[in-house]
């Protein structure tokens, strides 16, 4: 599967378990991580871990990727590597303060609100 197909079964995925403000990276350049960096709001704690898992679930069960988890839902923060995407899940309140669109804008360019 290739990087703009996981992209848009991920960002199906959010949609469809309601995350919020979400917004995609083309994050292709030399020395990057991924080729998409996504970015969403989640309404609560629990909601974090929820669509965390929904999102590791369809990854899995659609691309058959396994992918990999890091944060806590009580720290307002969960990252998921799924092979060629990086998604960054938060609270409203973390992802004010950690304000990855300004960083993540200044190396790859606008996002696309999707």
């Amino acid at each position: 599967m290739n990087a703009d197909s996981l992209k848009y079964i991920i960002l199906n995925e959010l949609q469809n378990l309601k995350g919020c403000d979400i917004v995609c990276f083309d994050s292709k350049c030399e020395g990057s991580i991924a080729d998409y960096m996504i970015i969403a709001n989640t309404r609560s704690q629990r909601h974090l871990d929820s669509v965390a898992d929904g999102i590791a679930k369809v990854v899995k069960k659609d691309a058959n990727i396994s992918s990999r988890r890091d944060g806590l839902p009580q720290h307002g923060w969960i990252i998921i590597d799924a092979s060629y995407i990086m998604v960054s899940l938060f609270t409203p309140e973390v992802r004010n303060r950690y304000n990855l669109e300004e960083l993540f804008t200044q190396r790859y360019g606008e996002p696309r609100y999707e």
